[in-house]
């Protein structure tokens, strides 16, 4: 991951706040910007060239002109967990582990699937990785890696991990 850098008022334009709020959108409470994005469809961070060669992300923009200087490491966070806000009543400084901590105290993020042949990205069955762990002999033709990764339609890689356990560590 990118460490953030540093942004202080003084590395903006003197016009950066009336840029960025003439293309945002007052929904809920949330200065919505309107513009270019850090990806397609609108998705993303809010996202302006500061100055020649120099974009920067709308709410850092907001926050170093309005509150103060963000330091090298640390982060804009969001209240209202929206990434297109620009409202810097809704911002608050912080690293990327306090950020995901606020993240998962409000229930967001990528929820831990089910286990095994529970989830709903699993390929092969409970029994399928006792069979693999019980038949499995390094370099067999029949029973090696590479025949068990053809018979279960994995990878080679994967079967590694099962036969190691650090995939279905759960099954015994």
């Amino acid at each position: 991951m990118k460490t953030a850098k540093k942004l202080s008022k003084s590395d903006l334009p003197k016009n950066i706040n009336k840029r960025i709020l003439e293309r945002c959108r007052n929904i809920n409470g949330c200065l919505v910007w309107s513009g270019a994005t850090s990806k397609p469809n609108g998705k993303g961070y809010g996202r302006i060239v500061a100055r020649e060669g120099f974009t920067v992300c709308t709410h850092r923009a907001m926050y170093a002109a309005n509150i103060g200087h963000i330091p090298a490491g640390k982060i804009i966070c969001h209240i209202c967990d929206n990434p297109l806000c620009c409202n810097t009543s809704h911002m608050f400084i912080g690293t990327q582990k306090e950020n995901m901590t606020d993240m998962k105290s409000k229930g967001r993020g990528f929820k831990n699937p089910d286990k095994g042949e529970d989830s709903v990205l699993s390929k092969i069955t409970d029994k399928d990785v006792r069979y693999i762990r019980n038949k499995y002999i390094p370099y067999d033709k029949e029973y090696g890696n590479t025949a068990m990764a053809n018979k279960f339609n994995l990878s080679s890689a994967q079967i590694s991990r099962i036969i190691k356990k650090t995939r279905w560590a759960h099954i015994k």
